[in-house]
């Protein structure tokens, strides 16, 4: 029964956190020991090592769900709106992650928990976007009538992000336009940036595949009496 739920093999998703864990140790380990303190800025500067791997993966996680919608308006077909919702949902938690590491990296910069600079007011803005787009999936019962609102709302909340980043960025802006790193620094957020990158999509395939079978359970309800079992990690909750 609900053949095909299985999305992702088990031992698949033991070798992507496996291999997360591991280099996110070696990243903590960098992160700890060898990148260079900030004279001004103390222990609290190393937050940009998270807070910058964190702000990048929201690309990814944000075109999953432009492509998504598009699929969704094209072909019809729900699985682009499972798709859509976990990149969705994972996205906003990026930004939330975003968000409150550059409060905390603020505080430690520039001595105030929270600057109205462009970019912050950008990542503000942004999240509000795509909090309103899993509001609209809570207000909208209509499996149909909800994928097809938020598709539509999906692409333009898509379109709209390069216009204000492109706004933001002819705007004066504490933050620097470019990051001056040096050998180790690099190394150390490139070591931070691959973990944060195989979790954000762990996060997304995870939640689609929870989707996925959510939503055949709903299609297909278990006979009464009947146990399912359910693999280990294989997105049930």
């Amino acid at each position: 029964m609900h053949s095909g739920l299985r999305i992702i093999s088990p031992g698949i998703w033991t070798g992507l956190w496996i291999a997360t864990l591991a280099v996110f140790a070696a990243s903590l380990g960098a992160l700890f020991v060898f990148a260079p303190l900030d004279e001004s800025a103390g222990p609290s500067q190393k937050i940009i090592y998270i807070h910058l791997p964190v702000a990048l993966n929201m690309i990814p996680t944000i075109c999953v769900m432009f492509v998504a919608s598009i699929g969704y308006l094209w072909q019809q077909r729900l699985v682009w709106d499972d798709l859509a919702m976990a990149a969705g949902k994972v996205t906003v938690l990026l930004c939330t992650v975003a968000l409150v590491s550059g409060v905390f990296l603020s505080k430690a910069v520039w001595g105030q928990w929270w600057v109205w600079s462009p970019r912050l007011i950008f990542t503000l803005a942004l999240w509000g976007v795509y909090a309103f787009y899993l509001l609209l999936r809570v207000l909208i019962k209509s499996p149909e009538r909800r994928a097809t609102m938020c598709a539509v709302y999906g692409l333009a909340a898509f379109l709209d992000v390069p216009l204000v980043y492109l706004f933001v960025n002819l705007m004066p802006d504490i933050h620097p336009a470019q990051l001056t790193l040096g050998p180790t620094m690099r190394t150390t957020l490139a070591l931070t940036l691959i973990p944060v990158t195989l979790l954000t999509a762990g996060l997304v395939a995870a939640k689609f595949q929870i989707n996925r079978r959510l939503r055949a359970l709903a299609e297909d309800p278990p006979t009464p009496g009947v146990v399912m079992t359910r693999s280990p990690l294989s997105g049930g909750c």
